[in-house]
């Protein structure tokens, strides 16, 4: 059981006068979302001296930034406020993959494995209106709530165990 803690310091400096459509307020905009936490566990049980089962959840990824509404001075239309004139701007996604596994040892040295792979993930974003125009679907473009899928996978792996080294050769769909 445990945790991957990552810190993201997603920021942006702009100097000058903004041009075209979309331009940018001079200054620097700072991301409010830093720390992202991304959970896993794991277990394997030894069946007898040639099977063994395991099982794996886990996080691929888990993050997002988040850029204040603060007030505009320059935005051609919409919202007076944000990064891209329409409010705060949000991006989330996460995934979360779930593997049993069964392994069976064919020598001392030699082992094969497969795994077959569920998985979830989540899409989110929000203050992205202004670029709606430029989408081939604009209604969902943007502040739609989430978008979640379900999918699944497949794993098969070798591996060889040596007195000097050790390989593995892994395949996923």
């Amino acid at each position: 059981i445990g945790m991957t803690l990552l810190y993201e310091a997603a920021q942006f400096d702009v100097s000058g006068a903004g041009a075209g459509p979309f331009p940018l307020e001079p200054g620097k905009t700072d991301n409010n979302e830093r720390f992202f936490s991304i959970p896993f566990i794991s277990a394997t049980y030894r069946l007898n001296e040639r099977w063994a089962v395991g099982f794996s959840a886990y996080g691929l990824f888990g993050l997002g930034v988040a850029y204040p509404g603060h007030p505009r001075t320059n935005c051609p239309f919409g919202m007076p406020s944000g990064p891209l004139c329409g409010g705060k701007s949000t991006l989330d996604t996460s995934a979360l993959f779930v593997t049993p596994t069964a392994a069976y040892r064919l020598t001392p040295e030699l082992s094969i494995g497969v795994s077959p792979a569920l998985v979830y993930s989540r899409f989110e974003a929000k203050g992205f209106g202004t670029l709606a125009a430029a989408s081939v679907a604009p209604g969902d473009m943007t502040n739609n709530g989430a978008d979640q899928a379900f999918g699944y996978a497949a794993k098969i792996g070798i591996h060889y165990e040596g007195e000097r080294f050790a390989i593995c050769l892994l395949y996923t769909s």
